[in-house]
C-alpha cells in the first residue's frame, strides 16, 4: 500500500472559492485534499514540492513513473473548464502544456511540468 500523502490547499485558493462560490466552494475545497489523494494513489503519483494554485485550481508538482516531472491540477468542471482538456489534446503542445492523462469526471488532468527554461 502507498502512503497517504497529506495535501494541503493554499490559504487563496481557499478565499478565492469561498468568496466566488460561497458554501459550494467552501464544500469543493474541503473535498481537494481527498481528491489528490485518490489521483496521487490512482495515477502512482509521488508529490515533488509546495502545492500552487489560482481562482479556480489546485496545481500539485508530481513525479509521474511514466513521464516523469509533472503536475496535477484539480479544477472544478463547469462551462469555463470543461473544454481545457479536449483543447489541450487538439494543440498537441503546440504552444500550449501537454495533457499527459486526464479525468473527464472530476475535472483532474495530469500536465507535463514546464519551467523558466
Amino acid at each position: 500500500m502507498r502512503p497517504r500523502y497529506r495535501v494541503v490547499v493554499p490559504e487563496p485558493l481557499r478565499r478565492a472559492q469561498a468568496s466566488y462560490h460561497g458554501e459550494a466552494g467552501r464544500a469543493w475545497v474541503a473535498g481537494l485534499p481527498a481528491l489528490a489523494e485518490s489521483y496521487l494513489e490512482r495515477w502512482q503519483l509521488r508529490l515533488d514540492g509546495a502545492p500552487r494554485c489560482g481562482d479556480c485550481a489546485l496545481v500539485l508538482p508530481v513525479i509521474s513513473p511514466a513521464h516523469g516531472p509533472a503536475v496535477l491540477k484539480l479544477q472544478a468542471v463547469d462551462d469555463e473548464t470543461r473544454g481545457e482538456p479536449l483543447a489541450l489534446q487538439t494543440w498537441r503542445a503546440d504552444g500550449a502544456v501537454r495533457l499527459l492523462r486526464h479525468d473527464h469526471t472530476s475535472g483532474a488532468m495530469l500536465l507535463e511540468r514546464l519551467d523558466a527554461e
